[in-house]
């Protein structure tokens, strides 16, 4: 995407501290930098993404995509900024806004996606279970309806896969948007989740783990935002609602820690996404701030 800042001049004074943003949402992302004294955008680079739908009203992300557009971003927009004479350790930290209610479910072992979801007929099991859509609002805010991330990770549970899927898998091309080849994998998320490494979450869950380190000690949480999104956050406590969790026969040993959508959560350390051993642009920045979109 071009870049309308690239022959915009800046003075000195938008050189000295700088922030970042991830905007990710479901037809593209986009990484920004701003000044930090004024606000003002000084480059981005946005990737477009590809929403699958094998089957009316199914639609499928893959996580990983979404993550190789995410760093693919990242990189190309330090890229522009040393074209524009910035020094990308000014940065000071990165922030995130996603895509809500979207929920992805990986491997712990392995750090792999597992599957996606289908959930219309399930809500109204569940409704007629509770009495009527709107039985749980006063608990999570939210009425029982396919769009919210609970019923989402019960259809997983009991359901993928009973036999192969189709996932995508990465070739060892050397470009920045790697080509996909088709492979099989056979794994229940209930025996995932029974072997204790089952690990689920909203979209920023999924970068945060990843752009920390993931299998490397990623960090593993979600913030206000993004659970209250879920019909699993009680709105008054701000916590996983062991009542609600119970409702949808979840455990809470899968879900990532709810935290405030403005902290430090942890520090970028990511592979460099080129094979040239050369060290991603923004390790050890910051990530200190989480909002789903249009919160």
């Amino acid at each position: 995407m071009a870049d309308e800042n690239m022959n915009v001049k800046f003075s000195d004074e938008y050189c000295n501290d700088l922030v970042a943003a991830i905007d990710e949402g479901t037809s593209s992302t986009r990484f920004l930098v701003f000044s930090a004294k004024s606000f003002q955008v000084i480059t981005s680079h946005q990737v477009n993404l590809t929403a699958y739908e094998p089957r009316a009203g199914w639609i499928e992300m893959d996580p990983m995509e979404i993550l190789d557009a995410t760093k693919e971003c990242m990189e190309k927009t330090c890229e522009k900024l040393r074209h524009l004479k910035f020094d990308t350790r000014k940065i000071r930290a990165v922030g995130i806004t996603n895509q809500r209610e979207t929920i992805v479910v990986w491997d712990r072992k392995t750090g792999r996606p597992l599957c996606d979801m289908r959930t219309e007929d399930l809500a109204e099991r569940l409704s007629k279970k509770a009495g009527s859509r709107s039985a749980l609002q006063k608990r999570c805010g939210l009425v029982i309806h396919p769009y919210f991330s609970a019923l989402k990770l019960r259809w997983l549970l009991d359901n993928v896969p009973e036999s192969p899927i189709t996932f995508k898998k990465r070739s060892a091309a050397t470009s920045l948007r790697r080509p996909f080849q088709n492979y099989q994998i056979k794994i229940k998320v209930s025996e995932t989740a029974a072997n204790s490494d089952l690990m689920t979450g909203t979209i920023d869950t999924w970068l945060i783990w990843n752009l920390t380190g993931g299998l490397n000690c990623g960090v593993y949480i979600t913030d206000v935002t993004n659970a209250s999104r879920t019909m699993l956050m009680n709105i008054r406590s701000l916590n996983w609602d062991t009542k609600l969790l119970t409702f949808f026969e979840l455990d809470q040993s899968y879900l990532p820690e709810i935290r405030s959508s403005s902290e430090i959560y942890g520090h970028i350390k990511v592979n460099s996404i080129e094979q040239d051993s050369t060290e991603f642009s923004l390790n050890g920045v910051p990530i200190s701030g989480c909002l789903g979109d249009q919160q």
